[in-house]
């Protein structure tokens, strides 16, 4: 079995079902029918043309877009089963605005109680949240996240994206290792 010291798994759209609950806020907001499995640009525009400035932090901190907001299948069973099993500890990281980091704690506590440690980077921005996480000491571990520059940028032992939906802007230059879902994770640690 290869072991690794700690997971490392980023929140939106690897262990939950982000810009699905996005588009739902959107659709519900616009009357529209969105698909979020056909967005591929990062801020969204390419499907949702009516998004104001600031629009899509705002929606990602809204309390419908947490309501709306569901875990990836099997991804709490896996890691449970990871963390029990093989005692491998999970640190869930993410990065958002004061008022989405506030939010998502609140959710990693109630979904995700056997979680180690959970580092939410807040930003004060209010249009484009920086994306660097390379400053988290990964050594040792392995890192699953949706963003290939997240995952460049790490010093984790293994690197994994996690596709959610395929050839975005944020993941198409990826060259590692990808998986679609949770199952596929095991063949990390058998």
């Amino acid at each position: 079995m290869k072991k690794f010291k700690e997971i490392f798994v980023d929140f939106d759209d690897t262990l939950t079902e982000s810009l699905k609950s996005f588009s739902d806020v959107y659709n519900t907001r616009y009357t529209k029918d969105v698909d979020w499995k056909k967005i591929k640009a990062w801020d969204c525009r390419d499907q949702c043309p009516e998004l104001l400035e600031g629009e899509l932090l705002d929606i990602f901190s809204c309390e419908q877009f947490f309501k709306n907001l569901r875990v990836k299948p099997f991804a709490k069973e896996v890691l449970e089963s990871l963390f029990y099993t093989y005692n491998i500890p999970t640190t869930i990281i993410s990065i958002g605005t004061y008022e989405n980091c506030a939010k998502k704690s609140k959710y990693i506590k109630s979904h995700f109680p056997f979680v180690s440690k959970t580092i939410l980077i807040a930003s004060n921005k209010k249009n484009k949240l920086p994306m660097d996480k390379s400053f988290i000491n990964m050594q040792g571990g392995i890192f699953i996240d949706d963003v290939e520059k997240n995952l460049m940028s790490s010093n984790a032992k293994k690197k994994v994206l996690f596709e959610s939906v395929a050839n975005t802007d944020w993941n198409e230059n990826w060259r590692g290792d990808r998986i679609k879902n949770w199952e596929e994770l095991y063949k990390y640690f058998s």
